[in-house]
């Protein structure tokens, strides 16, 4: 039996597919599920192996896919995987209700949004011709309808007492959250079986923790490690350090209901006061790339002639005392009631290079006299319980944005009918009328989506810091597909993960 442990720095924050916001939980979660649309190598959309066969169709102004599910594709419990589970999975996500963050992406699919089923094992989808259309349901996980109430809660990865059931590559086998462990094992019905049987999750402190697991041999990959540990294992033979870049992104995100972030002076000072090429070669040791938007510029829905913020602190300062904010004794600016100008930065706990970044922005504000204090709280608490309800000033975060623009509704949208509900509390009715028009027609989206990025430059709603390379540092004997494209992630390909050569030591009884 061949297992392979994986060395992360933080927990799965949920196990319902259909509720994560996180990258993390997403490499780990992802991987019992099947999907409908997924993004291949090269970073372009196709249809995900569970579909056989697909027809695409269009007349009267709309669109139609008809769908034939593989006759191989059965739920971990046995069951087939039918036409009934992929309408429950979308009208789950669609209840508002539910509150699925992946609602605003599906809502892009185009008006009217009609699914069917035309066979045990056929499903026809059929909506307007304007919006994303069917790439909307890129890694969108499948769920069985028939534990559609399995999947009520957020944390509990078995509920009512029956196990977690997807139909991807992998079964859940155990998770221990106390320990920060999770097991996922090879699934042997599976019509692609994975080259390896077991994979080991386990939770480490920092990122140093995890590498030097790998470099002792008690694990086999610590993924995302930050540069500067990453270049003392490039001397071990026992590891390999494979760099690639996925295009996300990590930005500051600001909070513009709350004072003094409402006001689009002081955010514009703010994202004067930091400079995003110091971050990049401190933080990052070159292997990166300073922001302009939250788009890779490698993307062609990346505006290349947004507002730059260039850093000048000279500039950030004025603007600062222009907004009333006036140097005190300290050297921390005040308002006019006297009130100091204090800003909260949350970031995710376990994560070394955010935590890096958020302390050399930290020391950057505070040259011109803003005081921020630092704080790091795990994802799953940061997501659900802070930036959900918007309880923050500062946050730091990363987005991985698959290759469409369909992120801006959640992002930017002030909300309405359509759902909405960005984390910012950002609201421009000039970009909301722009996604809420959004046709997905190649070049009538990219020029909205450039417009959107122009507009949302000039407000500041977040300052985009850095792209960052991906540095994972794994055992020489474990063989790693490459990555290639800027939305692939290593961890998709999981199922594919092999040993590179005879290792009995591997190979356990």
């Amino acid at each position: 039996m061949t297992t392979v442990r994986v060395a992360r720095t933080a927990d799965v924050a949920t196990f319902n597919p259909l509720l994560y916001t996180d990258k993390g939980t997403g490499e780990v979660v992802e991987r019992l599920f099947s999907h409908l649309v997924v993004t291949d190598s090269a970073g372009q959309y196709a249809f995900g192996e569970i579909v056989a066969e697909a027809r695409k169709t269009r007349a009267d102004g709309r669109t139609a896919y008809w769908l034939r599910l593989r006759d191989d594709a059965y739920w971990h419990d046995g069951r087939p995987v039918t036409a009934a589970d992929v309408r429950r999975t979308l009208s789950l996500i669609l209840d508002p209700a539910f509150g699925s963050p992946r609602r605003s992406a599906l809502l892009d699919i185009g008006s009217e949004l009609v699914v069917s089923a035309d066979g045990p094992r056929a499903v026809r989808i059929e909506f307007g011709s304007a919006g994303a259309g069917i790439r909307a349901l890129a890694w969108l996980p499948l769920i069985p309808a028939h534990r559609a109430g399995s999947y009520a809660t957020r944390t509990a990865p078995v509920a009512g007492g029956r196990a977690l059931v997807g139909s991807g590559e992998f079964r859940l086998g155990s998770h221990d959250p106390a320990a920060g462990t999770v097991t996922l094992q090879a699934n042997a019905a599976h019509w692609n079986q994975p080259r390896i049987d077991v994979v080991q999750v386990r939770r480490f402190a920092d990122s140093a923790s995890a590498l030097d697991s790998v470099l002792r041999g008690d694990s086999d990959i610590a993924p995302k490690v930050p540069p500067a540990l990453a270049a003392l294992a490039r001397s071990s033979p026992r590891v390999r350090v494979h760099t690639s870049s996925e295009g996300s992104c990590v930005y500051l995100g600001l909070n513009t209901l709350r004072h003094p972030l409402g006001d689009r002076a002081v955010r514009v000072a703010l994202a004067q006061a930091i400079d995003r090429r110091r971050l990049v070669e401190e933080v990052l040791a070159g292997h990166g790339l300073p922001a302009r938007t939250l788009i890779h510029p490698d993307s062609e829905w990346h505006c290349r002639d947004v507002l730059a913020r260039e850093h000048d602190a000279r500039a950030a300062s004025a603007a600062l005392a222009a907004a009333g904010w006036r140097r005190s004794g300290s050297g921390t600016r005040v308002g006019p009631a006297g009130t100091a100008l204090r800003l909260s930065l949350l970031t995710a706990a376990g994560d070394d290079l955010k935590l890096a970044t958020a302390r050399l922005i930290s020391a950057q504000l505070a040259a011109v006299g803003v005081a921020v204090d630092v704080a790091c709280v795990p994802i799953a608490e940061l997501l659900t319980e802070h930036v959900a309800t918007r309880r923050y000033d500062m946050v730091m975060l990363t987005l991985s944005p698959l290759p469409s623009p369909s992120f801006l509704r959640d992002f930017y949208h002030s909300g309405g009918p359509d759902g909405g509900g960005n984390r910012f509390g950002y609201r421009n009715r000039a970009v909301d009328a722009l996604i809420d028009s959004m046709s997905m027609a190649a070049r009538d989206a990219t020029d909205a989506a450039w417009q959107v990025q122009r507009l949302v430059a000039q407000d500041v709603p977040h300052v985009p810091l850095f792209h960052p390379d991906v540095i994972d540092v794994a055992a020489s004997w474990l063989a790693l597909p490459p990555i290639t494209g800027l939305v692939t992630n290593r961890f998709a390909s999981l199922h594919q993960w092999d040993i590179a050569r005879a290792d009995t030591a591997r190979r356990l009884p």
